[in-house]
């Protein structure tokens, strides 16, 4: 039995991690992982799987977080790659350690049953148009199920936002074509569930069309600490129209100040129905307030008849995104958002 306080890394491949193992990442004898046979020692890449090794973000965020609080961390790998929510199902939980959820039921009850949380990437595997119109309220059943069968009605789950979707979609596969509907749904989900705590991912660069890059990972391992240290990271707050032809968003969370590299904003863009609406030729931060002010060209903005225009942040394949704050803490994937009414047009002549 490890004593210290007990992390479950749980999900699919952007947790198992596909990235290159680099010699010489971040290794901390206080972080120790239970390996697939069971057994206690020093944590090092692969934490999950050991016949395919990849680099994912576990052990980073375990090292961080030992580094942050002075408490050793014990972290039990579950993750598998290419694994749904059906496949997570703790309906699956009677065939034991053959299933997904079985297994961590398994591993965790060994040692004692005790955890202090768990930390969740998944959702590529859901982003067919059948599973995801089912994902958010799937995984919000998952959520407090997992909790009662560990015994913690509010055990801390942390998870991430999917990142971009990095390639064109491939109607054939299943997967794929409603990418932004299950970061949508996670999202959402933040706000639904108690003590849930959601990183984003959407800035950040890849090694393929889906997984992240070592790099990036690590990022994520970083993020997964400061949310457990209690900084949520920039949500949308609140959007209105400061003119008829620009947008004011208001964010909450932020560490700091926001950033983005260069001083230009990235990232959104609006729709009515399944048109453009407004195009924006300027999008940057007010220093003053913290808000993104994004201005609308006057003729893109006067054409839109009615006002049902929908804002988003990181729509599509492949949204270039870079919203941060000063713990690197990024914007997440937002979004179709309502906005309100617009000022009315000038009286003629006017």
């Amino acid at each position: 039995m490890y004593v210290g306080a007990l992390w479950v890394l749980a999900g699919q491949s952007n947790m198992v991690g596909r990235a290159k193992i680099d010699p010489s990442y971040n290794k901390d004898p206080r972080v120790r992982m239970l390996s697939v046979d069971g057994v206690w020692q020093q944590a090092a890449h692969p934490l999950h799987e050991p016949n395919r090794p990849g680099a994912g973000p576990g052990l980073e965020f375990g090292v961080s977080l030992v580094r942050a609080t002075n408490v050793p961390v014990g972290l039990i790998p579950c993750a598998k790659g290419g694994t749904s929510m059906a496949q997570w199902s703790p309906d699956l939980a009677s065939q034991g350690t053959a299933s997904l959820y079985g297994n961590l039921l398994h591993r965790v009850r060994g040692e004692g049953g005790r955890v202090a949380g768990i930390v969740w990437y998944q959702g590529e595997n859901d982003t067919g148009a059948k599973p995801s119109a089912l994902y958010k309220e799937t995984f919000k059943q998952f959520i407090p199920k997992l909790r009662s069968d560990l015994g913690s009605a509010n055990l801390p789950f942390y998870y991430a936002q999917l990142a971009r979707y990095a390639n064109y979609v491939a109607p054939r596969s299943g997967y794929y074509s409603e990418w932004n509907i299950v970061q949508e749904a996670q999202r959402i989900l933040e706000g639904e569930v108690p003590n849930v705590h959601m990183v984003a991912t959407v800035d950040l660069e890849h090694g393929d069309l889906i997984h992240l890059s070592r790099e990036s990972l690590e990022r994520v391992g970083r993020r997964f600490a400061l949310a457990v240290q209690g900084k949520s990271g920039p949500r949308i707050a609140s959007v209105r129209w400061e003119s008829r032809q620009e947008i004011r968003v208001s964010i909450t969370g932020a560490t700091g100040k926001l950033v983005v590299s260069g001083g230009r904003v990235f990232g959104f863009q609006t729709t009515v129905g399944d048109q453009p609406g407004p195009f924006f030729f300027r999008a940057n931060i007010d220093p003053a307030t913290n808000e993104i002010v994004l201005r609308a060209n006057r003729d893109s903005a006067d054409r839109i008849a009615g006002d049902k225009i929908d804002l988003w942040y990181g729509r599509g394949l492949d949204p270039i995104c870079n919203i941060v704050d000063s713990a690197d803490l990024a914007l997440p994937m937002s979004g179709p958002i309502r906005l309100p009414p617009r000022p009315p047009l000038p009286p003629t002549g006017k």
